[in-house]
């Protein structure tokens, strides 16, 4: 219900126009059609994604993905926390009791920096 009346405040709300410099970059349902793969799109498609960003030099970057836990340590794995580490400003989205207290994620433990989220009851992440 909290997720539902959030959404629609700014939908009710007059029309912002976002800052030239903010990019947000979502993946939708077209974008994995397009991938011809489905959800959670794999650490290399995120790696990819990285690279290009890179080119662009940018002055900070909020990932939110839900980290999975399977991925810790395979080759994917290392060479996205690598790609991840050279940004300046990098983070990532966290769930505060299962992967920060309860179970610390391996991509928290390599140094990355990261913003607290929760997965809403509708399957959404709310960041805080």
């Amino acid at each position: 219900m909290e997720s539902y009346l959030y959404d629609l405040k700014f939908k009710l709300r007059y029309p912002l126009k976002p800052h030239p410099q903010i990019v947000l970059i979502a993946i939708d349902k077209k974008t994995l059609n397009q991938l011809n793969t489905g959800f959670p799109l794999s650490l290399q498609h995120h790696i990819q994604l990285f690279a290009k960003l890179e080119s662009q030099n940018p002055l900070a970057i909020a990932y939110t993905y839900i980290l999975p836990n399977d991925d810790a340590m395979t080759n994917d794995y290392i060479s996205f926390v690598n790609k991840a580490k050279k940004f300046k400003n990098f983070f990532v989205s966290a769930d505060l009791k299962s992967q920060i207290v309860e179970k610390p994620h391996p991509l928290l433990a390599e140094g990355i920096n990261y913003y607290v989220s929760q997965l809403t009851k509708d399957g959404t992440t709310f960041s805080q």
